[in-house]
């Protein structure tokens, strides 16, 4: 399963995005909008490609899908409901619908969405990446 976190409005304090999801379907690589993002600037996580994992967060009591660098293993953010970005202490992404500038309403109802595909890709053993652009 590979996620696109595609910035489009980055600004001193706010970045608002769009995730994708790449799938493969019938040979060809079709790309298809998920949801709408809000990232804290000054804690954003930089473009590159990162490794999700499904684990368990203690500050949710509950897994969360966990964003690492791919190479090290070390988490860097996790991929999360919420609304505004400015309690965000690292590289996390807030997925939903975009109402202003970072902010994100309905984000439990789109996070629950996302989060059951990813744990059926992670069930299925399926590797799943996160590219930021």
């Amino acid at each position: 399963m590979k996620l696109i976190l595609r910035r489009k409005d980055v600004h001193a304090d706010t970045t608002d995005g769009t995730l994708h999801i790449e799938l493969a379907r019938r040979g060809c690589n079709i790309v298809e909008r998920l949801c709408d993002t809000a990232e804290h600037t000054p804690t954003m996580l930089p473009t590159g490609e990162y490794a999700v994992t499904i684990a368990f967060d203690a500050r949710f009591d509950r897994k969360m899908p966990m964003i690492r660098l791919t190479n090290a293993g070390q988490t860097v953010g996790v991929l999360r409901f919420g609304n505004g970005v400015y309690t965000l202490r690292d590289g996390s992404i807030i997925v939903g619908e975009h109402r202003c500038r970072g902010l994100c309403i309905k984000s439990k109802t789109t996070f629950d969405r996302i989060y059951d595909r990813m744990l059926k890709a992670s069930q299925r053993n399926e590797q799943i990446t996160l590219t930021v652009e």
